[in-house]
């Protein structure tokens, strides 16, 4: 994708475009806005999530200015990379 599209709404835009099969997490950024989408591709649809979005979809703790998916299915609500995240941003977390 870094080869094809320059932005994240082009990227975003190409995934709705294309045939999908597999159910995979993609991260998608650029460089002008320095932002970062965290895009769940799937046969049936496409969903664009950010650093406030994503929490709801994936159960992890939010975090400003960080969109995350953990290693571990979201069904044993596992906080690994959040706790991580945290020791390694200095982060405050009650």
């Amino acid at each position: 994708m870094i080869c094809i599209v320059v932005y994240r709404a082009d990227a975003e835009a190409y995934l709705q475009s294309i045939r999908r099969t597999w159910a995979i997490w993609i991260g998608i950024g650029d460089y002008e806005s320095r932002k970062f989408d965290l895009v769940g591709y799937k046969q049936s649809d496409v969903n664009v999530y950010n650093d406030v979005t994503a929490p709801a979809m994936t159960g992890q703790p939010y975090l400003e200015s960080i969109a995350y998916v953990d290693k571990h299915p979201q069904v044993i609500y596992a906080i690994y990379i959040f706790i991580l995240f945290c020791e390694v941003f200095d982060i405050v977390f009650p």
